[in-house]
């Protein structure tokens, strides 16, 4: 648009200056004038309509960009925010294993007084639970005093075996507290 509005008045200007020149009568000469001045004044308009096209255009681009920048901005403070709900899932998960430990534990513990407590008759079905029970745990120490009671013959080794059972699950409990706090602090 503007080469053709270049072009024009250079062909004006050529027109004026042979015009001069040579014999052009008045009246080619005004309607040349008139013409160049008609192709200017559409060049111009064209040109400004042009120019406001890529003023607009450029407004557009710097919204497209503030917006893109405003998204991609969106988009870090969410991957950060997931980022830290994974390891704060992670941590949970970790602590929810040992709960779920400790939850088993005592629960050994409070088949082994149903069965074996003051005034109970050990059953075939408790014995065999609280067995399922220890062996799921896969405790060693556990199970090795698990196993001294159920093969104690004798009363006072009997008891030392219910007291070793007793204190096993009991160090096992407090062990895994303190670890279940090392792990949600350290999360």
């Amino acid at each position: 648009m503007q080469n053709q509005a270049f072009a024009a008045l250079a062909l004006c200007a050529v027109l004026l200056l042979s015009g001069c020149l040579g014999s052009v009568p008045q009246s080619k000469y005004d309607e040349l004038k008139a013409e160049c001045a008609k192709q200017n004044e559409t060049a111009s308009s064209s040109l400004s309509a042009a120019n406001l096209r890529a003023d607009n255009f450029k407004l557009q681009a710097e919204d497209c960009l503030a917006s893109k920048q405003a998204t991609e901005k969106l988009l870090s403070d969410q991957n950060a925010q997931m980022a830290s709900l994974k390891r704060d899932s992670a941590t949970l998960a970790s602590a929810r294993q040992k709960t779920e430990l400790i939850a088993k534990y005592r629960s050994a513990l409070e088949q082994f007084n149903d069965a074996y407590g003051p005034g109970k008759v050990p059953t075939t079905p408790k014995v065999n639970n609280l067995n399922a029970l220890v062996v799921s745990i896969k405790d060693p120490a556990l199970y090795g005093s698990w196993l001294d009671f159920t093969r104690c013959t004798v009363p006072s080794e009997c008891s030392a075996a219910k007291e070793r059972f007793a204190a096993n699950v009991n160090s096992s409990v407090s062990s895994l507290a303190y670890q279940t706090v090392d792990i949600i602090k350290a999360g």
